[in-house]
């Protein structure tokens, strides 16, 4: 017994003599692979990054479905190249005109509310939707909000823009066409609070199915 005691108080001492000596200290974490993405397609700081994830955050408070590349959340995103877009000017208005991803083909609108009153008529086909732009994901701008212009009642259609473009920055507000493909999707409950708390952006409840919500998995789009 008392040999066994003599054992663990050297123990105790040779721990207590390398912590006091400077030893080594514990090695550091491994980089995580979706903040060095981040960082390499939107030149966000290394740092910040790494605390927004630890925060299960999207910087600016966004929860981007626990940056998992879930369907419609901004984690998809994460590895998109960040390719400039093209400015030209509008042929309707004389604006100038950001342009997006694959150049539009012209297909009929669809309005907004059309969309999302018959979801099930749409489903799987590619529509053409134009309207204002209502929010956009801040952090990895993989997906912004179309409302038909000048509706007022809050009715709206997320246009998912990742893997073929990122919105370009400062995109609320200005207008938009896109063109996509229509899918209906699930949204689990955080990030459905989060679009409505962050975004103000309310569910939607596809067929009376809570978390159930209409998207356009978009090819091109242009802004002006």
């Amino acid at each position: 017994m008392k040999r066994s005691l003599l054992v663990l108080l050297a123990y105790a001492s040779v721990a207590v003599a390398a912590c006091n000596s400077g030893a080594a200290p514990d090695p550091a974490p491994k980089a995580d692979p979706a903040v060095a993405a981040t960082v390499a397609v939107t030149g966000a700081s290394p740092r910040s990054m790494a605390a927004g994830q630890q925060q299960g955050a999207c910087g600016g408070g966004e929860a981007c479905g626990g940056e998992r590349a879930t369907p419609g959340s901004c984690g998809e995103a994460a590895n998109v190249p960040d390719t400039p877009a093209v400015t030209t000017t509008d042929p309707v208005s004389g604006a100038p005109m950001y342009v997006v991803g694959a150049k539009l083909s012209g297909l009929p609108v669809v309005k907004v509310a059309d969309l999302i009153a018959k979801p099930d008529d749409y489903a799987g086909k590619t529509i053409r939707v134009e309207g204002d732009v209502s929010a956009m994901c801040t952090h990895r701008r993989g997906w912004f909000s179309v409302q038909d212009a000048g509706d007022k009642s809050g009715t709206y259609v997320r246009i998912l823009t990742a893997p073929s473009f990122l919105v370009p920055p400062g995109s609320i507000g200005k207008k938009a066409r896109a063109e996509g493909r229509v899918e209906v999707i699930d949204v689990d409950p955080g990030s459905a609070q989060h679009y409505a708390q962050e975004h103000r952006l309310p569910g939607q409840d596809v067929d009376g199915v809570p978390n159930k919500t209409v998207v356009i998995r978009a090819i091109g789009a242009e802004f002006i």
